[in-house]
């Protein structure tokens, strides 16, 4: 049995404020152009992009092991969380898919980390030491070939540290 009161539909749009202000249609193809030159040309830099956020990882575990800087676990994590979402972005952008799903395994990885302990470490510095592997060597087919190997291996080890914590912490 239908409903009477369905035939009384009345759908509003609202005034599309932004289209107005900024004009319809997308950017210019001559704009377009120039943006994928200017990032062809700039590839050739991912390398040293990347290094800095490498550096970032390494500095922030550093000091979680020397505890010299008085730095808490929170705050490191903090720091290697946002190198690895700019590590994701960067590669993104440079078209090294590789190291931009290790990052953004990495990144997931410290997203919802609490402590810090000789686990996390190991799994951030695996992290770490392949994403410099595959940044070091992104033109050897042999070392990115076994890429996806690792990414896989290293997921299937943020699995089992949940799982693990998961136990444990049902205990």
């Amino acid at each position: 049995m239908k409903n009477d009161k369905s035939k009384n539909v009345q759908f509003i749009r609202p005034i599309n404020k932004i289209k107005s202000k900024v004009g319809k249609g997308g950017l210019p193809p001559e704009v377009v152009d120039n943006a994928q030159k200017i990032v062809d040309e700039y590839v050739k830099d991912f390398p040293t992009i990347a290094e800095s956020d490498l550096k970032k990882i390494s500095n922030a575990l550093k000091s979680l092991e020397d505890d010299k800087d008085g730095i808490d676990h929170d705050k490191a994590i903090y720091i290697i969380h946002g190198a690895a979402v700019d590590l994701k972005s960067n590669s993104g952008m440079f078209n090294k898919k590789l190291i931009e799903k290790l990052a953004i395994n990495l990144a997931n990885f410290t997203e919802g980390l609490t402590t810090f302990d000789a686990d996390t470490k190991e799994i951030i510095l695996a992290h770490y030491n392949g994403i410099r592997v595959l940044t070091a060597n992104l033109d050897n087919e042999a070392i990115i070939s076994q890429g996806d190997v690792m990414l896989q291996e290293l997921a299937s080890l943020v699995r089992r540290y949940y799982k693990k914590t998961q136990v444990n912490n049902n205990i």
